[in-house]
């Protein structure tokens, strides 16, 4: 795992390589989006929220696999902006490193 990312986005570089690799990428990217498009998946009983959170982390999920052979994505701000364009975020100091310079 690169050391360099952060932990969920190197899971998900890892995961992308190894999907690729074994050429299942296609096949994942195929559920991913079924189930981003199942809005029927809404309407049942049951937490709304909950079924809602599943088809926004799978949107972000197949976006990242969709995207990755043509540009790097290093953090959640990025595949963030790559989903939606109209409302970028912007990249966040992390803790340490706004302590080590406010110090």
């Amino acid at each position: 795992m690169d050391n360099s990312l952060p932990k969920y986005m190197s899971i998900l570089h890892v995961y992308y390589d190894l999907l690729t690799e074994t050429n299942r990428a296609a096949s994942f990217c195929r559920k991913l989006l079924d189930e981003v498009s199942n809005f029927n998946a809404l309407q049942k009983t049951g937490s709304f929220h909950k079924k809602l959170r599943k088809q926004f982390v799978c949107l972000l999920i197949l976006t990242f696999f969709e995207m990755k052979p043509f540009r790097e994505i290093y953090s959640f701000a990025d595949l963030w902006n790559l989903c939606f364009e109209e409302n970028q975020i912007e990249e966040q100091i992390l803790k340490k490193e706004f302590v080590e310079e406010s110090g």
